[in-house]
């Protein structure tokens, strides 16, 4: 299946830089596939979706409802399995994917390290993070305790020195 970034008026500038940056081509809308996958922007945000179908396409977007009513809901299992007392470990999220439980975690006060090895989930939680910090208050205060880093959670934990290892490895398979 082939992954194109499109272009969409507004938002030129930014996905020619996404092209670049992830090396794919850069189409207008009426130059999509009838097939395929794109990344572009839409309201604002950084979207995946499938060319030429109806269905919303996915973003990361840690203001969203379903992600407040999960914060709101109380102490989640998730925060309890990490060691969710007073202290708050480092934690090193392996898997990060869209970066819902890294979100989570970060705001219940845990400093989060966020490891996304594919180039394109990068680039949407990367948009998350900074839409979330530019949006400022509670959203911006807990996009500044996770730190995204692209690569291979095998290879970046293999190059950690002992005294920067997390207290806590959080994978979600």
């Amino acid at each position: 299946m082939s992954l194109v970034v499109l272009a969409a008026g507004e938002t030129d500038d930014a996905a020619a830089a996404l092209a670049s940056q992830l090396q794919l081509p850069l189409l207008s809308a009426d130059q999509a596939p009838e097939q395929g996958l794109y990344l572009g922007y839409r309201d604002g945000q950084l979207v995946l979706g499938r060319c030429q179908h109806r269905e919303k396409p996915v973003a990361v977007d840690f203001a969203s409802a379903a992600l407040s009513g999960r914060k709101q809901r109380g102490p989640e299992l998730l925060v309890k399995a990490v060691g969710g007392g007073a202290s708050r470990p480092s934690l090193l999220d392996a898997t990060a994917g869209l970066a819902r439980d890294s979100f989570i975690l970060a705001s219940h006060g845990y400093p989060v390290t966020l490891l996304e090895r594919q180039p394109v989930l990068a680039a949407m939680v990367a948009d998350g993070i900074a839409r979330a910090t530019a949006a400022g208050g509670e959203l911006a205060q807990t996009a500044a305790r996770m730190q995204l880093v692209n690569a291979n959670a095998r290879d970046y934990l293999a190059a950690l020195e002992k005294p920067d290892c997390p207290d806590v490895i959080y994978l979600d398979p």
